[in-house]
């Protein structure tokens, strides 16, 4: 099993220190850093990534990011904006790893059982002045296109 991490736009804005944060956060939040991960162990690829790439891409605005960050097991109450963290971002990769190690497979949270292997290719360059509606136009078309030719092959069934 090969688990891919696509890091190439992420949305590194803690939920501690900003109101950015979050799957129903907009495009213009995220940062571009072009950067692509895959491993057989995905906690391993998830700590990782956390810590080199989201984290290291949030010291740039903030100074508090404990929410990101795959060491840090205590619970912070409340955040800002009335967001309650219910559970530590360490201990969520912990019961994930355990889970996987009591189903026989190999899982690590330890940066000393991990062998990285960094390449760099011809990264890209992406537009300036990005438009999130062109990218939801991206998104969205191709599924639109794909529910049309299900419907489609649906009702010619249906008429058999």
């Amino acid at each position: 099993i090969l688990n891919i991490l696509d890091m190439i736009w992420i949305n590194a804005n803690p939920l501690e220190s900003s109101g950015l944060y979050g799957p129903s956060a907009y495009y213009s939040y995220t940062r571009f850093t072009d950067i692509i991960g895959a491993s057989q162990d995905p906690v391993a690829l998830d700590y990782w990534a956390s810590k080199n790439v989201l984290m290291a891409t949030a010291m740039l605005d903030y100074d508090t990011y404990s929410s990101l960050d795959p060491d840090y097991e205590p619970l912070s109450q409340q955040y800002g904006g009335g967001m309650v963290m219910d559970e530590s971002f360490h201990n969520y990769l912990r019961r994930s790893m355990n889970v996987l190690v009591n189903g026989g497979l190999q899982a690590t949270m330890n940066p000393n059982e991990m062998n990285v292997f960094v390449t760099e290719l011809d990264g890209t360059v992406p537009a300036e002045g990005l438009d999130p509606l062109t990218i939801t136009m991206i998104v969205v078309l191709p599924l639109s296109a794909g529910v049309i030719v299900i419907l489609v092959i649906f009702l010619k069934r249906r008429k058999k």
